[in-house]
């Protein structure tokens, strides 16, 4: 899932547990993780599909979002949104994994190379 930088420090803190999505089918799924940074990544905890006009003012501002208008804003970048439009409520927290920071490179990148 891609997310704003300007989201990122919210996100690894904790502020941020949930987003909104505007997609034709899920994503994402339950338990899984997708990165977010090169230093963790979010383990999504539940996703469910509901209308746009079910989100309150809170549940907007909780997604990272200054008010209800600015989410809808956001997600009306590519389509529009409409108070009956179904989007997908994504609830999840930030994991710092144990991970080799090289995990994601080509195999035939020796770590010499990458530190050089």
């Amino acid at each position: 899932m891609l997310f704003k930088q300007d989201f990122h420090q919210r996100l690894v803190d904790g502020t941020i547990t949930t987003t909104y999505r505007w997609w034709k089918t899920a994503r994402v799924k339950a338990g899984n993780t997708y990165r977010l940074n090169s230093e963790g990544v979010v383990k999504v905890d539940g996703i469910r599909s509901l209308a746009m006009s079910d989100i309150s003012e809170g549940e907007a501002q909780a997604s990272g979002c200054e008010s209800r208008e600015a989410l809808i804003a956001q997600l009306a970048r590519s389509v529009t949104i409409g108070e009956d439009s179904s989007v997908f409520r994504v609830a999840f927290h930030y994991v710092s994994p144990d991970r080799n920071p090289f995990a994601d490179v080509s195999d035939d990148v020796t770590v010499d190379e990458l530190r050089a």
